[in-house]
């Protein structure tokens, strides 16, 4: 039984982390200065905590500040290291504790933040879990190979607990979209980039495939990132083989509310949001570009399940290759359950890429992949 292989606690390591810090007054300060550090931030932003300085190694500074923050170099701390509370702001944490023990330093703290969407609240609870048990066991069945199924317990687990050593033996590292493991390889894919954010995703399918790709089509509907999507494109030197759209993927037609945020990464549906944006779904918008697709991938701040009811027909039709970064609960069991309703014959496969639980990735494939 699913429920016997879950984690029952009654303090999440996260609260524990933050009631240190709040008890033993010292300035705090977040060793890395990147995504995973902007997300840290936000979360001890969030629980009152300031962030003194931001701190990386000397040899990989590259400003002074980031978010408006004092950036540092390591070395200058290390012999005063316990006049701080250094919070791990970089993914590959065990790296980074394994050598900073071989400097004789093994104080720095971990936070997992589980999604920035959910920041400061808890991901989900043993409750929301007993709740929808039954789903939760119905999606466990449907993947395709035990690593999957032990990456899914995992996941669950440093979630309700706010402890990555539930994942670290599963974690699976490699691309996060265009995998090594299982990306296919043939030339002449045409992707669907949806959440095209900065180009990043493009940047990465350029050097993956060797530029030996058909065609992609990005969306992304926010009007900075856009601008920045057609700048990397630009950049790449092909604009020729892209087609960028300013929208978003829904199950229809409609105009959303989101609120933004700084960086947009976390940028989320809110009804009173101040950003209008205008969505659409993939089967439509395909139909109107005469197009048809090899690879879909989405990360879309947990807008993922409505943009895959609204690709019903083009992933049942064109059998392509889909992976889906996991953002809210529900789409644990969700995602799983919708694609098999769309098509039997899908095969699902759920990795771990990184040490934190944020980063976990749903594949879905057929034979023809």
């Amino acid at each position: 039984m699913l429920l016997e292989k879950i984690v029952n606690t009654e303090e999440f390591l996260q609260d524990r982390i933050v009631r240190t810090i709040n008890e033993v007054k010292k300035p705090v300060v977040i060793y890395g200065a990147s995504v995973y550090a902007y997300v840290v931030y936000n979360y001890l932003r969030a629980k009152g905590i300031e962030v003194f300085n931001l701190a990386v190694d000397r040899q990989y500074k590259q400003a002074d500040h980031y978010m408006g923050i004092e950036v540092i170099e390591i070395e200058s701390i290390l012999d005063s290291i316990d006049d701080y509370h250094v919070v791990i702001g970089i993914s590959n944490y065990p790296a980074v504790i394994e050598r900073f023990k071989s400097k004789g330093i093994d104080s720095l703290m971990v936070l997992d933040v589980p999604d920035f969407l959910n920041i400061p609240d808890a991901f989900m609870d043993l409750e929301f879990v007993e709740e929808h048990l039954g789903e939760f066991e119905q999606a466990y069945d449907l993947f395709d190979d035990e690593l999957s199924r032990r990456t899914f317990i995992g996941a669950i687990n440093t979630k309700l607990t706010g402890d990555p050593s539930h994942i670290l033996p599963n974690v699976e590292h490699d691309h996060l979209y265009f995998t090594k493991e299982n990306f296919p390889e043939k030339r002449n894919e045409v992707m669907l980039d949806v959440g095209g954010f900065t180009g990043d995703s493009i940047v990465d399918f350029q050097k993956i495939t060797n530029g030996e790709f058909d065609h992609i089509v990005s969306l992304e509907p926010f009007p900075k990132m856009f601008e920045q999507l057609n700048s990397t494109i630009k950049k790449l030197g092909i604009e020729d083989k892209c087609t960028t759209i300013q929208l978003g993927a829904w199950n229809e037609k409609t105009v959303l509310s989101f609120s933004n945020t700084e960086m947009d990464i976390d940028s989320k549906i809110k009804e009173d949001g101040d950003l209008k944006i205008s969505v659409d779904t993939i089967d439509s918008i395909l139909k109107d570009l005469g197009r048809t697709v090899t690879y879909m991938k989405f990360d879309i701040n947990g807008a993922e399940y409505k943009a895959i009811l609204g690709a019903e027909n083009t992933i049942r039709n064109e059998k392509p290759f889909l992976a889906t970064k996991m953002h809210v609960k529900e789409d644990f069991y969700r995602l799983p359950i919708l694609l098999k309703q769309i098509a039997p014959d899908i095969k699902l496969q759920l990795r771990q890429r990184n040490y934190m639980s944020m980063m976990l990735v749903l594949y879905a494939f057929f034979d023809n992949n």
